[in-house]
């Protein structure tokens, strides 16, 4: 059913994202599919990474822990944004466009008032992804 899961990934709140991890790494299973963790970095340092190199070796060094831990194949793929808080979402929809993605797994946080303002990163992947999209809270 799919062949190619993308999980967004944050690294400075990898701690928060088990639960969709969980979740890909089960529908992964089931599906004999690979998964690929998705960061989007910038040129700044962030609490993530002082560099877009260190970004992408933590992200790399992700991967290779999930797929030891799980058997499945994990891979990588580091997006780089002039400004990540702004380009985020449509940052990830091309991502998964560009590398075929047909799921994607992402964490999403409970609905406050500003989601009512401005939209979710999950709610504008949700609805311009050609992928199907499933949101875990």
């Amino acid at each position: 059913m799919f062949n190619k899961i993308m999980i967004p990934v944050d690294l400075s709140h990898w701690d928060k994202l088990s639960r969709s991890l969980e979740v890909a790494q089960q529908m992964a299973q089931t599906n004999n599919a690979t998964l690929l963790l998705v960061g989007v970095e910038g040129n700044l340092p962030s609490q993530a990474a002082h560099n877009p190199q260190e970004f992408r070796e933590k992200l790399a060094g992700k991967a290779r822990e999930t797929a030891d831990r799980t058997g499945l194949t994990v891979d990588s793929l580091p997006v780089h944004s002039n400004d990540p808080a702004v380009e985020l979402s449509s940052a990830l929809v091309t991502a998964a466009d560009a590398e075929a993605a047909d799921l994607i797994v992402m964490a999403s946080h409970v609905p406050g008032l500003m989601d009512h303002v401005f939209s979710a990163h999950g709610a504008y992947v949700a609805r311009y992804a050609k992928a199907s999209v499933l949101l875990v809270r």
